[in-house]
């Protein structure tokens, strides 16, 4: 009866801790029932709070390594965790959607929310471990990855250099015929920036980042 009764509360309960740890206890003791719970609460687990939902991705590695027939139960939670307001859920989702799928439209999903998070996110570390995911889809779709060239591409206003140069080696390598007009363009317009910008707090990335883009340029040609 202990599985039962962890779901009456589970359903009942409004806490966003007493929540969290019931769904892991009813996961471990019925997992049927923790999918369940899932299945009738997908609307509303946005609002269960960021640890529910990392538990829930956590749980979804875990449930699917264990038995790959179950991704499908899992799929459309990860699709909406992707546009999560919080980074860490979204980033965590998109990870756990491309270890679970290889389809285009999984693998798309999660670049565009690496993509976003590339543009959204301050801190260099985030940005760095994003572009780093990235270059790691890279080597297998590398197409889906050619659509967002210019998005990624965005990147290149991040005042730090180390990042910048990241963005670069993720950049040139999905340049095409068809999209290296656009790449170009784009790359010159930042050079002339560089030499706008003279006496401003981009003065220590200037140098060194006119360089990358001066070498990225020639790259093109």
């Amino acid at each position: 009866d202990g599985p039962e009764l962890v779901d009456l509360f589970i359903n009942a309960e409004t806490d966003i801790g007493a929540r969290r740890n019931a769904f892991l206890m009813l996961y471990h003791e019925s997992e049927d029932l923790a999918i369940q719970f899932l299945a009738r609460n997908l609307d509303d687990v946005s609002k269960f709070g960021d640890g529910f939902a990392l538990l829930v991705l956590d749980l979804t590695r875990k449930a699917c390594r264990r038995d790959p027939n179950q991704k499908s139960r899992f799929v459309r939670v990860l699709f909406q965790m992707l546009s999560s307001n919080s980074a860490a859920v979204s980033y965590e989702a998109a990870w756990t959607l491309i270890s679970l799928s290889n389809s285009p439209t999984a693998v798309r999903a999660a670049a565009v929310t690496y993509t976003n998070l590339l543009n959204s996110q301050n801190d260099n570390n985030v940005m760095m471990i994003v572009l780093e995911r990235l270059e790691q889809l890279k080597k297998k779709h590398s197409k889906i990855l050619q659509e967002l060239l210019m998005d990624i591409l965005r990147a290149l206003s991040s005042p730090n250099p180390d990042i910048c140069k990241k963005v670069l080696d993720v950049a040139m390598a999905l340049v095409t015929n068809k999209n290296v007009a656009d790449v170009v363009t784009t790359l010159k317009r930042e050079v002339a920036k560089t030499t706008q910008e003279s006496s401003d707090s981009s003065e220590d990335k200037g140098k060194v980042y006119r360089n990358m883009l001066i070498q990225a340029i020639h790259g093109c040609a």
